[in-house]
């Protein structure tokens, strides 16, 4: 599976989950980005992506957020 389509799974498996819009909507934004890819023959494992995603500002930024919220 290329990136794309990567990316269209773990959407799939966060709404599967309930997950919080902001993990979807970071998601939703690789998609965009990754849309030229769509029919890129170049495999990725899902946990290449997920490991990208964690390491993304981004990511990060929407988890300090949501720890000052609880203090």
């Amino acid at each position: 599976m290329n990136l794309y389509e990567q990316l269209q799974v773990v959407r799939e498996r966060l709404e599967g989950i309930g997950a919080h819009d902001d993990s979807i909507e970071l998601v939703d934004n690789l998609l965009k980005k990754a849309e030229p890819a769509k029919y890129d023959k170049t495999n990725i494992t899902q946990i290449q992506v997920l490991r990208h995603m964690l390491r993304m500002r981004e990511a990060s930024d929407t988890q300090k957020a949501k720890e000052k919220k609880k203090d």
